[in-house]
């Protein structure tokens, strides 16, 4: 069941493409690719829930937002050696449902910590488009949520930005920037993981979601 819905997931993904000018799309490798993509998804459930022990899992596991919040999830990660970042970002319901996600990768050279303000610049923004407010935030970059919540950096280089999202979170009816463990982090990261290997910018949004 797992690789059957892969599978049409995949299949969704890539008509998508085709429609919006991406023809070359290999069809006959989606199997392939499928049984790779639920592999190293396996691995890496398994590595973790071995390697921790029950209490610990539960404890820093990723937890639903308050009934008629939302919850942004976001991370972002450099690939120096490519001269790559990659983006990423889920957004769930108070039930835990993903209501929107979205992945990108663009060339450029940014520090980490750049590309962390960068990120969650980008996903308010993109919380307020698909019209899911009001929300809270978790990242698991823990300086750039301190620097967001403490209003500190602001002469630094990246004080633009930092403004720009103080603005934001104050307009947009976000409710807290709140720093999480890695654990509870892991699906935004896992997207931003895909997006580096190579797969395409992917974006998904529940229909009914749009306002």
């Amino acid at each position: 069941m797992g690789l059957f819905c892969t599978v049409v997931w995949r299949f969704w993904h890539m008509c998508n493409l085709v429609l919006h000018g991406s023809p070359n799309q290999d069809f006959l490798e989606v199997s392939y690719w499928c049984k790779n993509f639920l592999y190293e998804y396996h691995n890496c459930v398994d590595s973790r829930n071995l390697a921790l022990p029950r209490n610990i899992h539960n404890r820093n596991s990723w937890r639903p937002s308050d009934l008629n919040f939302y919850k942004i999830n976001y991370d972002a990660e450099v690939n120096a050696s490519e001269g790559r970042v990659g983006f990423g970002v889920v957004i769930r319901d108070h039930t835990g449902f993903v209501l929107a996600s979205c992945s990108r990768s663009v060339d450029a050279c940014f520090d980490a910590r750049m590309v962390e303000i960068l990120a969650i610049c980008r996903w308010v923004i993109f919380s307020k488009d698909c019209g899911l407010s009001p929300c809270t935030i978790e990242s698991d970059a823990t300086v750039v949520v301190k620097w967001i919540n403490d209003g500190g950096h602001l002469e630094s280089a990246s004080g633009v930005i930092l403004t720009d999202i103080s603005l934001l979170i104050s307009n947009l009816c976000v409710v807290s920037v709140k720093h999480v463990p890695r654990l509870a982090n892991c699906v935004a990261h896992g997207v931003v993981k895909l997006v580096l290997t190579g797969i395409e910018d992917l974006f998904w949004i529940e229909a009914t979601v749009l306002m």
